[in-house]
């Protein structure tokens, strides 16, 4: 009878329900998160109109057991632990963890001061669930992106409807009606006009309260962390609900070691095909060239220079040394400046740039220490006439307390090097180099790589680049001179550790090796 039609109807309703979220997902492009998504809906909707008794969680680890079968890496992804960590949060609010809001209008009488009141306790149960789903999500957050925002609750609070209930309707109807032009372009236009001001706002807020980069954090501190939220967001009445406090403490004060007086630290970072490096002394950080900005979405300042200055513990940049004006040194400069208080930036080319602080003219023979680290500038084309914005880089010298000594050359050619060998270069053997030109053979100076004898030579080269950097005779020549030989390309970002014996080098596909690396090169 009646019971039966109700179960065909709601199963109809759930089969349809799963269609039309696996048609968006499709209509998306069915990148891995909207099939993750339409995977989740679809198990919990045809799970629960099944027919069969079964708990929220079963459905959400049923969930979680079918995107891994159909994707097993998506366990690698942060938007899997983020997904499915904001709904588990859902789950926990929906049994009981937060106190339910009571229905107004018990008796029966809807006035407007109930009817406000209403709004206003669901509003305050949205905010509630909203920064409910943010703390227990912060652990997670700071281990995959190291970022943390004052400003993601108003921010999920404004981007969710307005996003979802008013621009994906409108660009659905909108792409429905282009058979009909004078009905599409206004409900386009309209999508448009949501997305812009959203964005217009969620970047004032972004201004408002910048993130604030953080450290990546030991397992054990984010273990620690998950207690905590998970005591805080126990049910009512739980003792010592309070010590949640106390176990997110260990993240909250933990900061990475910093180098000993008279040591540093340097990160050849691996920006594909271009050049960044982070030099850490003690109470010091300096940047050497920017790395790229691929596209208006992709910034290697942004997206590898900010995240390896948060790993090193870096509150600001002291200095900010750009070699030359060319987009694989210097495309990614501006994302920096704004992601971090940058004190001051020196340019071999000045001219090519318009940062905030204003840039300076890289001088040569510049010197001074921090933390009994020793710094010297060298402009060795800053004389040559008409020399080209390769033969115009910045070149600087990091020397610890005991010797270690660390080049960096941007991209100077012959002409340059001739002209720095000529100046007295400091004598070698040097601890590392960063190779000219990133290896490149219009860049090979024999008898400045045997004055300068490095015992490893780096070079910032990308995968495959079209130019074959570094060209096969200039890795053979330094291997002459007696150096070991690293490419970011084949090695990752190369980072270098000096103390008191001589220098230490970790490369980070050797030192985090994953199996679908293949073989160690």
């Amino acid at each position: 009878g009646r019971h039966g039609i109700d179960q065909v109807s709601t199963r109809a309703a759930a089969v349809a329900a799963a269609l039309a979220v696996f048609g968006y997902a499709a209509l998306s492009g069915f990148a891995v998160p909207a099939r993750r998504t339409a995977l989740m809906f679809s198990v919990a909707a045809l799970g629960a109109a099944s027919g069969r008794e079964t708990s929220a969680w079963r459905l959400w680890l049923l969930a979680a057991l079918v995107v891994l079968v159909l994707d097993p890496l998506a366990v690698l992804a942060s938007g899997f632990w983020l997904s499915f960590g904001a709904v588990g949060v859902l789950l926990w609010q929906a049994m009981g963890r937060l106190a339910p809001l009571r229905p107004v209008a018990e008796a029966g009488v809807d006035t407007p001061a109930s009817a406000w009141r209403a709004r206003s306790l669901r509003l305050v149960g949205t905010m509630r669930l909203q920064a409910a789903i943010t703390l227990a999500l912060t652990p997670m957050t700071l281990a995959f992106f190291g970022v943390l925002s004052a400003t993601a609750v108003p921010a999920n609070l404004l981007a969710v409807p307005a996003l979802g209930l008013l621009a994906v309707p409108l660009t659905l109807l909108g792409t429905a009606a282009l058979p009909v032009p004078w009905l599409a372009a206004p409900l386009l236009a309209a999508a448009h006009g949501v997305c812009a001001v959203t964005l217009e706002i969620l970047h004032g807020l972004a201004q408002l309260a910048p993130g604030r980069l953080w450290p990546p954090l030991p397992g054990w501190t984010l273990l620690a962390a998950v207690v905590g939220v998970l005591l805080l967001l126990a049910p009512r009445g739980l003792p010592g609900r309070w010590l949640g406090v106390v176990w997110l403490l260990p993240a909250l004060w933990w900061r990475p070691a910093v180098p000993a007086t008279g040591d540093f630290a340097a990160s050849v970072l691996d920006v594909g095909q271009g050049l960044a490096v982070v030099v850490r002394t003690q109470r010091h950080t300096l940047v050497y060239d920017s790395g790229p900005r691929y596209s208006e979405r992709f910034s290697a300042g942004e997206a590898i220079v900010l995240p390896e200055l948060a790993r090193m513990g870096a509150g600001q940049v002291d200095l900010l040394v750009l070699s030359h004006g060319d987009a694989d040194h210097a495309g990614a400069a501006g994302d920096i400046v704004a992601g971090i208080a940058t004190v001051r930036v020196v340019a071999g080319t000045p001219e090519q740039h318009a940062l905030e602080p204003a840039v300076e003219a890289c001088r040569d023979g510049l010197a001074w220490q921090w933390d009994d680290v020793k710094f010297v500038l060298y402009a060795p084309g800053a004389d040559i006439p008409g020399a080209s914005d390769n033969d115009r880089s910045c070149v600087l010298l990091v020397t610890s307390a005991a010797g270690q000594g660390l080049l960096l050359t941007g991209d100077i050619e012959r002409a340059a090097q001739r002209r720095l060998l000529a100046g007295g270069p400091p004598a070698g053997p040097l601890a590392a180099v960063v190779a000219p030109h990133h290896g490149s053979r219009s860049a090979l100076h024999r008898p400045l790589v045997d004055t300068l004898a490095p015992r490893e030579v780096i070079f910032s080269a990308g995968y495959r680049n079209r130019f074959g950097h570094p060209h096969p005779a200039v890795s053979a020549a330094y291997q002459h001179a007696g150096a070991r030989t690293w490419t970011t390309a084949r090695d990752g970002a190369v980072r270098l550790y000096t103390h008191r014996h001589g220098l230490r080098v970790l490369a980070q596909r050797h030192w985090r090796h994953r199996w679908w690396h293949g073989g160690r090169s």
